[in-house]
């Protein structure tokens, strides 16, 4: 093989790549140009020349062929508008911008793992190493350690049980997470339904968690909106009582009751408030968003 068809086929891996090839792509990694560790194979930021190819359309007389083809090759897939530069419809963000990017992303997500901020990341950004960014984000998250290592959120998951189901919003199971750090907005509270089928979610910030705002909240938010529940699920506290009972009355909602003392009979929205708790206890580690959690 000579010299040109080495230069090839270079090019060519380089391109497929650039393209997502899973069969050129190393595993558990769809990152911007990763040509197998080719040294040929530079972050698009650090290649001046294909810069200058994409925001000036044209390339330095210094340019030989053979490069001028990689070049052409490489940018074919990118694009430069209003001054950023892009993947196909991917923003390629510039190398200071990545770990910030990463940074917010994780926070405004409530802190999840990796595989969710990865997974938010992937739907908008691209660039080289990305998924090692990411992960280290992460992994070096101070708020993260904090909590971890206080062991607040190692208690055991709850004993989910399977109740009969027949249709979208069939069976709702309501809950009431609080009482959290009040906010600017007085929010102290947050309620929470979840429908059985479709494990879909609702959630509203309230300032108080009477039964005039549990049923107020039935009502905006799951009556109005998907209709008429035949089942309600809720523990035995006092904001499912007095005019949350009488609508589920006037809905002809049938309001069933959980066991007392056993919290598994509610479980899907127990398992809810736990993740919700989780986010927000995270959230709130970092003093400047006591006030500001339910925004």
């Amino acid at each position: 093989m000579n010299k040109q068809q080495q230069l090839e086929l270079v090019l060519a891996a380089q391109e497929m790549s650039e393209l997502g090839d899973p069969s050129l792509s190393p595993t558990d990694s769809d990152d911007e140009e990763d040509c197998e560790g080719k040294t040929s194979c530079m972050d698009i930021w650090k290649d001046a020349d294909c810069l200058t190819l994409l925001k000036e359309g044209v390339l330095a007389d210094t340019v030989n062929p053979d490069e001028s083809k990689r070049i052409r090759r490489r940018v074919s897939n990118y694009g430069w508008r209003e001054q950023k530069l892009f993947f196909k419809n991917l923003l390629v963000p510039k190398l200071e911008e990545r770990v910030p990017l990463v940074r917010q992303m994780h926070e405004d997500l409530g802190h999840f793992g990796e595989h969710r901020t990865l997974a938010e990341i992937r739907r908008r950004y691209l660039w080289h190493n990305r998924t090692a960014d990411v992960k280290a984000v992460v992994r070096e998250c101070q708020q993260c350690q904090l909590v971890k290592s206080s062991g607040s959120m190692r208690s055991g998951d709850e004993h989910l049980k399977n109740i009969p189901i027949c249709d979208l919003f069939y069976r709702v199971a309501l809950d009431t997470a609080g009482p959290l750090p009040e906010t600017n907005s007085g929010n102290r509270y947050i309620l929470v339904a979840i429908d059985h089928y479709s494990k879909w979610c609702e959630v509203k910030a309230v300032t108080d968690h009477g039964a005039k705002t549990a049923a107020r909240f039935l009502e905006d938010e799951i009556i109005c909106r998907y209709g008429v529940p035949k089942f309600v699920l809720t523990n035995n506290g006092t904001e499912w009582a007095a005019e949350f009972d009488v609508m589920c009355g006037d809905y002809a909602i049938q309001h069933q009751r959980m066991a007392p003392q056993w919290p598994q009979c509610n479980g899907m929205a127990e398992r809810m408030i736990k993740t919700i708790k989780h986010g927000i206890t995270v959230l709130v580690a970092n003093p400047t968003n006591v006030n500001c959690w339910d925004q």
